[in-house]
């Protein structure tokens, strides 16, 4: 197995590949090849040019490509160029398919993919391309991956320079501006090396997504979601605002991974739309790329892919990447080039699946290293660890102090996220909680109420209530003085909250009074605690020397019933107790 990659700035330059002799001698030599061309010139008839002047000269090989937003050459970023990569098998097979698909078409293309792969023997990876500007690449993976894929999926969406209007795929010598496109890697003795890394960290508060529909994303915390990047960083509403929101994805917390989703533009009614997909009621916090992070990933991979002893690297690196680290990008490319020929481009999204559910990701790195054989003596050595860079490892002090920079800023900003976080967990917990009694005081109870309720609806189950008020609690005060009463109040607390259930739930109504909420319970059970309650209270010798009584109302929340009926029972029960004297247990069916 071989890689050759060039670099095409002219008609010249092309002419000069076509008659170079080692590309000779290696395609006569060869069982298969596969040619990948990615281009920064979307036009039309300039990539479609080049794929037939190759594919002339090369019939038997499999011919793809993409438009870019920045091309990977022998590990070195490049721009506004045009790099074809050959991909030479010795034994190995590669087969190509492409499928035109314009956007409500994913669903079907997505089926017709996989019953064309379902098709292949001994399949040891596939390359996927997509014009993911065009067309919702979630929904054509979601029929790509109705049973799990026994291979690895690795690739990247097609791009252009920033203006998110238009991208190219091609396969052969067609060019199509909305669809997919396959490579399919067959052998026995084919062998792939897959890993892709982040390097993206959340930086601010934790906000819901509480509106999605589609690919767009309405509200965040129940309000418009373009809110969060002008009040948060100030973001204009205007043609710039991909490339101004391009290092700040929303991260989100999936299947115990995290991952990015990168702000491609701004509705009318200011939702955010995305090329990937979120859920709603998935919870989101504002992100940055840190750069020691994305170097201390990536030096783990060269070690990893170095003792893999791979023949060819294929890079598909998100744009966010090249943004946020500018010429330090490198720091992460160029070292694959050290432990093979390394070759790809600057994606608008990552497909990246190691066997299993293909994902579509944001501001990732795919790296795949892949060999025909065992790994041979001629495979680069291991890489040792790289030392992390420090003014100390630096002969030149003014290098990579764009990343320097980054970092300590990354940090300032964790740090003081943290310090806030803390703060308003600590603002939170004085809201909820009653300070007397340790108890969710009325506010939290409040919102407890709405989500018993919410339950209750979907398991179409019941649930109780009991009110519990202190009787004279009043004279209490006039006897022994209000920090008596206090203590007493704080007692019952307490005796509520150690004679409930633990799936109960004790707050603090109002002044002397209490509520009790039991999931899951009927009004026979609910009454039958009540009156236990009832007489734990009357049986306890409190601090000021003297036995309390209390009256309880007990009620049940039924199905159709609103909160607000159900609140009205309840208050209702506990009224008709303490209108017969109080002292006693009153239920309302």
């Amino acid at each position: 197995m071989k890689q050759l990659s060039y670099a095409l700035e002219d008609n010249q330059a092309l002419t000069a590949l076509l008659n170079a002799p080692e590309l000779h001698q290696a395609a006569d030599s060869a069982h298969a090849m596969l040619i990948q061309l990615y281009s920064a010139n979307q036009d039309n008839s300039w990539c479609r040019d080049i794929a037939t002047a190759l594919i002339e000269r090369f019939p038997n090989a499999q011919l793809v490509g993409a438009s870019t937003t920045g091309e990977i050459q022998h590990g070195r970023t490049l721009t506004g160029n045009t790099v074809v990569g050959f991909t030479l098998f010795e034994h190995s097979d590669v087969h190509s398919l492409s499928l035109p698909c314009q956007r409500g078409e994913e669903q079907g293309i997505g089926r017709q993919l996989r019953s064309q792969l379902d098709q292949f023997e001994h399949v040891a990876g596939v390359l996927l391309l997509a014009t993911s500007i065009s067309m919702d690449a979630n929904d054509l993976l979601a029929e790509l991956n109705r049973t799990p894929l026994p291979f690895p999926v690795f690739g990247g969406g097609a791009a252009d320079y920033g203006t998110m209007s238009q991208s190219l795929l091609m396969h052969q010598s067609r060019c199509l501006e909305s669809g997919v496109v396959a490579v399919v890697f067959c052998g026995r003795d084919l062998h792939l090396s897959c890993h892709t890394y982040l390097g993206w960290r959340p930086l601010s508060k934790t906000m819901t997504a509480t509106e999605v529909k589609n690919r767009s994303l309405k509200l965040i915390d129940n309000r418009p979601a373009f809110e969060v990047f002008s009040r948060y960083l100030n973001i204009a509403n205007d043609d710039n605002f991909f490339l101004n929101s391009l290092e700040f994805p929303l991260m989100i917390e999936r299947d115990q991974q995290l991952i990015a989703r990168v702000p491609v533009g701004v509705a009318r009614d200011r939702s955010i739309e995305f090329v990937a997909d979120i859920r709603q009621g998935e919870k989101l916090r504002l992100g940055y790329g840190d750069p020691k992070l994305i170097i201390r990933d990536a030096h783990q991979v060269h070690r990893t892919m170095a003792q893999f002893g791979p023949q060819a690297v294929f890079l598909y690196s998100c744009i966010c990447r090249r943004f946020l680290m500018q010429d330090d990008v490198e720091l992460e490319t160029l070292p694959f080039q050290t432990i093979a020929p390394t070759f790809g481009f600057y994606t608008y999204g990552e497909f990246f699946a190691d066997h299993g559910q293909v994902e579509f990701l944001n501001s990732t790195m795919v790296a795949i290293g892949m060999r025909e054989g065992g790994k041979t003596n001629h495979s680069q050595p291991a890489l040792q660890a790289e030392p992390p860079i420090t003014d100390e490892a630096m002969d030149d002090p003014y290098a990579n102090q764009h990343i320097r920079i980054i970092e300590r800023l990354v940090h300032f900003v964790d740090a003081v996220t943290e310090e806030l976080q803390q703060t308003s967990e600590e603002l939170q917990e004085v809201t909820v909680i009653d300070k007397l009694t340790q108890l969710p005081n009325r506010y939290q109870m409040d919102s407890l109420l709405a989500q018993e309720l919410t339950h209750s609806q979907r398991s179409h189950s019941q649930f109780s209530l009991i009110l519990v008020d202190i009787d004279y609690l009043r004279n209490i005060n006039e006897r022994h003085g209000r920090l008596v009463g206090d203590e007493v109040v704080a007692e019952i607390a307490q005796l509520l909250a150690t004679h409930t259930r633990r799936t109960d739930v004790v707050g603090r109504w109002q002044g002397g009074t209490f509520m009790v909420i039991l999931p899951d319970t009927e009004l026979q059970e609910a009454k039958v605690a009540a009156i236990k309650l009832y007489a734990m209270i009357g049986q306890t010798h409190f601090t000021h020397g003297e036995h309390c009584s209390a009256s309880l109302g007990v009620s049940c929340h039924r199905p159709g019933f609103t909160l607000h009926q159900t609140l009205n029972r309840i208050n209702l029960a506990l009224k008709q107790a303490k209108s017969a004297g109080g002292n006693q247990v009153q239920t309302l069916a």
